[in-house]
């Protein structure tokens, strides 16, 4: 029971951040067209390290559930080679395609971090600096694509599965 509201715990911080940042890293840019500055970019530094321990955690608590398993192996060998296999259903499909939204939201969640915390060094010259931030902008928006994609993947999966 504990660790359940944990995980809703989580979920819940983890989505509440990711919205205020993405309000507060491209909400200045779309109206003003000019970076973060003042109190906005303290807000989004100050949210930045409860999300990035939302997704450590959301990781951990949920890996085990996104391993790929035979059935998946079967749908991919189906997409590359074109080898038809009766054991692939649709929720089998939806399942694969949360599994990889997953492990890609994970993947793209290490350049949306480390660019950013890497220019807070002075290791890198202005042009450096600026290519650390399109990357943090970039991955950014890959990283809510992800989000967005995965949380559409999950809901179509369990929707197959209550139905099955």
């Amino acid at each position: 029971m504990l660790r359940l509201l944990l995980k809703l715990l989580v979920y819940v911080c983890g989505a509440t951040c990711c919205a205020l940042l993405v309000l507060s890293g491209f909400g200045p840019m779309i109206i003003t067209q000019e970076p973060i500055t003042g109190y906005v970019m303290l807000l989004h530094v100050g949210l930045a390290g409860f999300f990035t321990v939302c997704v450590a955690l959301f990781a951990l608590f949920s890996s085990t559930r996104h391993i790929f398993t035979k059935p998946d192996q079967l749908l991919l060998r189906y997409m590359l080679l074109g080898n038809q296999d009766s054991r692939i259903t649709a929720s089998t499909s939806a399942g694969f395609w949360m599994k990889i939204c997953y492990w890609l939201m994970l993947i793209v969640s290490l350049p949306l971090m480390l660019s950013i915390a890497l220019s807070m060094f002075p290791l890198f010259g202005p042009e450096a600096q600026e290519t650390l931030r399109c990357l943090h902008i970039y991955s950014a928006f890959l990283m809510i694509l992800m989000i967005v994609c995965y949380f559409c993947t999950s809901l179509v999966y369990q929707f197959k599965r209550f139905n099955s």
